[in-house]
């Protein structure tokens, strides 16, 4: 069957209009898909299918003080975001996830005005991802100063981490007369820019109490080698290997293993860390490293920023002189939701009731108890339950009592009964001495930011070349 020109030019105009729908529905399912990529691991390979835990997000992003959102960028991102390419509409949506927070005055708008669907698929896409990272992803950072002061250094990394960075003493910055420093620091994560300040003012973050503080340091180069994976800081601080006989029948045990170092940025907070294992681990000749069955590892929280993980290994008949490669993971799980409970004049409180996320708390009394105080509590909840366990991870490290001066009190201990229907607990405080010397006086308020969601997050780590004792 013949056609006539004017037949062949209308298939081909149709055929064309159909790819260009295919495409652009095509390209909002390959957005979604990246950013369930991005949310998830954060990297390009695909994780696989039965691994529930999710990556910190390490795509990398330009930061809004290296690409200024002028009306005209504005505007040829929303025009790309229309395009009937598909790769054109994908680099747009990408460049405004890469701004980070600054686009999002301009998503709000343009969702209020645009009526094509795909547009605002996409629009909302963009905007999920950069709120998700905003909590999970890496803060971003960039400084360009010149003969600053140390203190001026650190209030603009202070605005741009989404954290409050404290001091410690109180009077840091009054101690001396610090050197004026000059820093060129363009998009560099939180933890890659806080090592080349640490560098140039000798200031660094350092445990103090329940979390971290600015204090005089090194920085953490000195603790050992380390990596940078999303927002936290993975060092390698330590490998032990020891030996010992047991005299009645002459076994001999061996304790290999290697010891790290693991900081979350000062903006999340961590609830739990609960495993770190190794996937691969052999020395410089060859040998394998990873034990013969699964070993138990030790975990220690310091606050809810920094973590000390121990990974068993076995250590070999004939070893070499390195560790040539290490490769593993550590899970954590992140709070990503809160809701705070506050009540004041806890002296004078007795069955004091709040409901907070399904659960029933109830202050029951405080008491003195020798140097210190007794703080009756009660939680109704249904046995198990993700809610109730979120709970109890935060009661150490997030339910804080204080005096009427705002200084804290330290949990010494606590003892608790647990029921189908909930659990009683009983917590003993004791006075907590001020970075000034100053200890608590009669408890006044009780603050807690309880948990109401949380999510599992995998940090991936690397290391080579390490040496074997």
């Amino acid at each position: 069957m013949m056609f006539s020109d004017e037949t062949k030019q209308a298939c081909l105009r149709i055929q064309s209009a159909l790819v260009r729908q295919f495409q652009r529905k095509l390209g909002i399912g390959a957005a979604i898909g990246i950013f369930l990529s991005a949310a998830v691991g954060g990297r390009a390979a695909t994780a696989p299918a039965t691994k529930p835990a999710t990556q910190p997000s390490s795509t990398q992003a330009v930061h809004p003080s290296a690409t200024e959102l002028t009306p005209a960028l504005q505007q040829k991102l929303l025009t790309d975001l229309a395009s009937d390419t598909w790769a054109v509409r994908q680099r747009a949506q990408e460049s405004i996830v890469q701004l980070g927070p600054a686009a999002l005055p301009m998503i709000q708008t343009a969702l209020t005005k645009e009526n094509d669907a795909e547009v605002r698929g996409a629009l909302t896409t963009a905007r999920d991802r950069i709120n998700r990272d905003r909590i999970l992803g890496p803060s971003y950072i960039t400084i360009h100063l010149k003969n600053a002061s140390p203190k001026e250094v650190f209030e603009q990394l202070n605005r741009q981490c989404f954290a409050d960075l404290k001091v410690f003493p109180e009077n840091l910055w009054e101690q001396q007369k610090w050197p004026e420093v000059t820093l060129d620091i363009e998009h560099e994560p939180f933890w890659k820019a806080l090592s080349q300040i640490s560098a140039s003012t000798g200031v660094t973050l350092n445990h103090y109490g329940e979390g971290l503080r600015l204090m005089r340091g090194a920085g953490f180069s000195a603790m050992g080698p380390s990596i940078v994976e999303g927002p936290f800081l993975v060092l390698a601080t330590r490998i032990n290997h020891s030996q010992s006989i047991a005299l009645g029948n002459n076994a001999v045990r061996s304790d290999f293993s290697i010891q790290l170092a693991i900081y979350a940025e000062p903006k999340l907070k961590v609830l739990e860390a609960s495993t770190v294992s190794l996937s691969q681990a052999t020395d410089d000749r060859g040998n394998s490293l990873l034990p013969d069955v699964a070993q138990t590892r030790s975990v220690y929280g310091v606050g809810t920023n920094a973590w000390n993980m121990t990974a068993p290994m076995r250590y070999p008949a004939h070893p070499g002189i390195h560790i040539a490669h290490l490769k593993g993971e550590a899970n954590f799980i992140i709070e990503t939701g809160s809701q705070r409970l506050e009540i004041p004049n806890i002296l004078s409180a007795h069955d004091e009731t709040r409901t907070i996320g399904g659960l029933s708390i109830t202050l029951h009394e405080i008491k003195k108890s020798g140097n210190g105080y007794e703080v009756n509590i009660s939680i109704s909840h249904p046995a198990g339950g993700d809610q109730w366990e979120s709970m109890q991870q935060s009661i150490y490290r997030q339910m804080k009592i204080y005096d009427a001066a705002g200084q804290a009190f330290e949990y010494q201990g606590m003892s608790s009964r647990t029921s189908n229907t909930g659990t009683e607990m009983t917590l003993t405080l004791a006075p907590l001495a001020s970075p000034d010397g100053h200890e608590s006086k009669a408890p006044s308020k009780l603050i807690w930011e309880i948990p109401t969601s949380t999510t599992p997050v995998s940090v991936p780590f690397e290391f080579s070349n390490l040496a074997m004792p």
